[in-house]
């Protein structure tokens, strides 16, 4: 197809450059037609030289890429993002290893699901309960998050009948108010987890798919290199490059909620030094 194309412009163009090559010489005869002659003839110097720029331009857009450059480049790409993922899967790979050595390779305990990372990553250190049955993973996930989120650490709420000082209790209060709005953070920062295993882990294998048409080296990337239509392929990158900014838009997020993070544990950081303020407040009243 591409061949076809370049040859169907090519004889146009070689037969611009013969009909003004024609008309030139027939213009020649007539002294008085000189100017319309070098006129045609740089027409036909343009032509010609448009047409040998056109073979080299056409030859390099369509034809696949066989540069030294590219031919190095192909496999640090695929290997950059394959080298990744094996990366994650042996850290996936040495979890319940580490586990075990948490344990001090005692008997598991029974909510053993509910602490350890595994289960979000779709591995429960224990497939079956204490019964016998399969490990719901939903329910799993949840008691996890519940537990790394301290949505299970509970309050005692103020109370109007508390004897103590005004001061005392508002400070309490505003002491409780913090811990539970870091709390309600983590929760929600944090159920991303349950989400995914809800939805049964689709974006989680959404990206593995993608993975492996991005690091194939015989599949997408050849796909990319060599084929003939230029036209598919600029789609397909410009596919690419809008889900790049939806990744983007995540990471941004990302950022965000991890600077939220880190303001949050400054706050508790805050809280836990009301002790060393009381503290150095009562040295400092005598």
């Amino acid at each position: 197809m591409k061949n076809q194309m370049k040859k169907n412009i090519i004889i146009f163009l070689t037969t611009i450059g013969i009909g003004c090559g024609v008309v030139s010489t027939a213009y020649a005869e007539d002294s008085e037609s000189s100017s319309i002659v070098e006129v045609l003839n740089q027409i036909l110097s343009v032509v010609q030289e448009f047409a040998t720029s056109f073979q080299t331009y056409s030859d390099a857009w369509l034809n696949p890429d066989t540069s030294d450059s590219y031919v190095a480049l192909l496999p640090d790409l695929s290997n950059y993002m394959t080298n990744t993922w094996n990366n994650i899967d042996v850290q996936n790979s040495i979890q319940r290893q580490l586990t075990n050595t948490m344990l001090n390779n005692a008997t598991p305990p029974t909510f053993i699901n509910d602490v350890s990372y595994m289960t979000v990553l779709g591995e429960p250190y224990q497939a079956q309960d204490s019964q016998g049955n399969d490990v719901d993973p939903k329910a799993a996930t949840l008691n996890y998050v519940t537990n790394i989120s301290a949505a299970n650490v509970t309050h005692d709420l103020p109370k109007a009948r508390w004897q103590g000082s005004a001061k005392a209790k508002s400070r309490y209060e505003n002491f409780i108010k913090t811990i539970m709005s870091v709390q309600t953070y983590n929760q929600y920062v944090l159920s991303d987890f349950y989400a995914n295993v809800a939805n049964e882990r689709a974006l989680t294998q959404t990206q593995i798919d993608l993975k492996n048409k991005l690091t194939d080296q015989e599949g997408w990337f050849k796909h990319v290199s060599e084929a003939e239509n230029i036209g598919n392929i600029l789609r397909e990158i410009l596919m690419f490059q809008s889900q790049l900014y939806l990744v983007s838009l995540q990471s941004i997020e990302a950022q965000r909620q991890l600077i939220a993070s880190i303001a949050a544990t400054n706050s508790l950081i805050i809280l836990g030094n009301q002790f060393t303020e009381d503290t150095l407040k009562q040295k400092a009243g005598g």
